[in-house]
């Protein structure tokens, strides 16, 4: 198992190493697909000259330019609206620390949906949201990914990606937040088994 470098991560300490993360998009299965709710959140902050010249090169543009909060869209068109969100956004940042602080945001756009309040109802703390993450993933996301969530002691929490086709800055941003979000103190020590998959030990307490 091949520790990333900088690992544990804290959310006040930026990822400092690059990776290039543009060639993913065109490894994702087109099985792989996610909710248009979070492509919506992305297309907002794009500016309409970036969008219009992004579009084209999409799998599936949505139709008239706006995605339907519980369609499902081509998770590789995500990835490409995610790098270029990232870039707006956050210039002055590396590719990697750009996409995990624009991930961070998730937890907004998902406590905002009917399905992340009806979530939110169940869950007590970090703990028992990052118990439920494999879940919450099965309801925003399609594809042959796993997901997998094991306690390892009473302050960390172990999710297992397989089948992953994603970067890992956006996972991690992802988690960070939500542990923050619900009162806990977030440090993440990162993983990848092998090159399909991610393992994300997180400490809530």
């Amino acid at each position: 198992m091949s520790r990333l470098a900088g690992s544990p991560f804290r959310p006040d300490d930026p990822i400092l190493h690059e990776e290039d993360l543009s060639a993913v998009a065109e490894i994702i299965p087109p099985s792989y697909r996610l909710r248009g709710m979070l492509f919506s959140r992305l297309t907002r902050d794009l500016p309409p000259a970036t969008w219009e010249g992004l579009a084209p090169s999409l799998r599936e543009p949505p139709e008239g330019g706006r995605y339907v909060a519980f369609q499902s869209y081509p998770f590789a068109d995500y990835h490409e609206l995610l790098l270029a969100c990232a870039r707006v956004r956050f210039p002055a940042l590396g590719r990697c620390e750009a996409v995990r602080r624009l991930a961070r945001h998730d937890f907004t756009t998902f406590a905002e949906s009917m399905i992340g309040r009806v979530s939110l109802r169940l869950i007590a703390g970090p703990r028992s949201a990052l118990l439920r993450m494999p879940g919450i993933y099965e309801a925003m996301a399609a594809g042959e990914w796993q997901v997998k969530a094991t306690e390892l002691d009473a302050v960390t929490v172990r999710i297992e990606f397989e089948n992953f086709f994603g970067v890992w800055p956006y996972q991690l941003g992802q988690l960070e937040e939500v542990v923050k979000r619900l009162g806990g103190r977030p440090e993440i020590d990162a993983h990848r088994p092998h090159a399909r998959a991610l393992t994300l030990d997180v400490r809530h307490g």
